[in-house]
C-alpha cells in the first residue's frame, strides 16, 4: 500500500461554488486513490474535474495530514448550518464554478430510484419470483 494527497473540489459551500480540500488516502496505485476520494461524502462526485491532483506521499506526511483533516472543521460539520455557526469556511476559499450545469428539467432522484429498482430486481431473480 502507498500513501497519496489528493485534492479535489468539494460542496456544501454554496449554489455553484467549490472549495479544494486535501485528502490523505491508503491505495494501491493514483488511479485507485483518486476513485476513492471522488465518492466520498461532500466530493463534487459528479463532475469530471473533481479530482485536482493526485501526488504519492510519505507515511510521516500520510500521518500529519489525517490529523488535519481530523481537525478540520469542514470535516467534522454535520449540516450547513453547523458550518455556518461555527465559520468551517472562510469566504476566501470558496469559488464560483467556472461552468454551470442547468438541467432542461428537474430531476426526481431518478437514479437513486433505479439503483433500488436494479436491487429489487436481483433479488426477485434469486429467490425465482416471475413478474406476474
Amino acid at each position: 500500500m502507498k500513501y497519496y494527497k489528493v485534492k479535489a473540489k468539494c460542496g456544501h459551500v454554496g449554489r455553484n461554488h467549490y472549495i479544494i480540500k486535501d485528502f490523505y488516502v491508503k491505495a494501491n496505485n493514483g488511479k485507485e486513490a483518486a476513485k476513492q476520494v471522488r465518492y466520498t461524502p461532500r466530493v463534487k462526485h459528479h463532475q469530471k474535474d473533481a479530482i485536482q491532483e493526485v501526488k504519492e506521499i510519505s507515511l510521516e506526511e500520510f500521518v500529519l495530514g489525517k490529523r488535519a483533516m481530523a481537525e478540520d472543521k469542514y470535516f467534522k460539520v454535520h449540516n450547513s448550518t453547523e458550518q455556518r455557526s461555527l465559520n468551517a469556511v472562510s469566504n476566501l476559499d470558496v469559488f464560483p464554478e467556472t461552468k454551470i450545469l442547468k438541467y432542461k428539467r428537474r430531476r426526481l432522484g431518478q437514479y437513486m430510484k433505479n439503483q433500488l429498482l436494479e436491487k429489487e430486481n436481483k433479488k426477485m431473480l434469486q429467490r425465482g419470483d416471475t413478474y406476474e
